[in-house]
């Protein structure tokens, strides 16, 4: 059963994400709207995409850009998902990503888990990955 996964003190849930105990269940795409033509970025199980809320009669030009990584259940190996979800002691990304609160660290907006897909909505920062801006200035050390 699909339910989204939202931090509870994030300010800017939306209000469509239901309470964890209320039995209703909301789906990314209930939320959201990916935007483009192909992919930001691929990986072995996952893809980064652009996205905007998908609120009716809410214009283009008012709607707040954000990234999602959309992890493959089908394709991620088993270990994998321990590193995703966390496993005994350890608490995987979801739970480390959440934590994290910096100026300088790209905020998880919100998770969605669904039979075939995990979706971590994060702040959209254009301009390409920090490997790929690393990469490119090329200095020697």
């Amino acid at each position: 059963v699909p339910r989204a996964l939202v931090d509870p003190d994030s300010p800017d849930a939306p209000e469509q994400t239901p309470e964890p105990n209320s039995g209703a269940t909301v789906s990314f795409n209930d939320v959201y709207t990916l935007l483009g033509d192909d992919p930001v970025a691929k990986g072995g199980f996952s893809c980064v995409w652009r996205c905007c809320t998908a609120a009716g009669g809410v214009s283009k030009l008012d709607k707040v850009e954000y990234a999602v990584k959309r992890i493959s259940k089908d394709k991620m190996p088993h270990r994998s998902t321990r590193f995703l979800y966390g496993h005994g002691t350890y608490l995987g990304e979801i739970a480390l990503h959440r934590g994290l609160r910096h100026p300088n660290v790209v905020e998880l907006r919100e998770v969605f888990d669904d039979s075939h897909h995990v979706s971590l909505v994060m702040e959209y920062c254009a301009g390409g990955d920090l490997l790929e801006i690393t990469l490119s200035h090329h200095y020697s050390f």
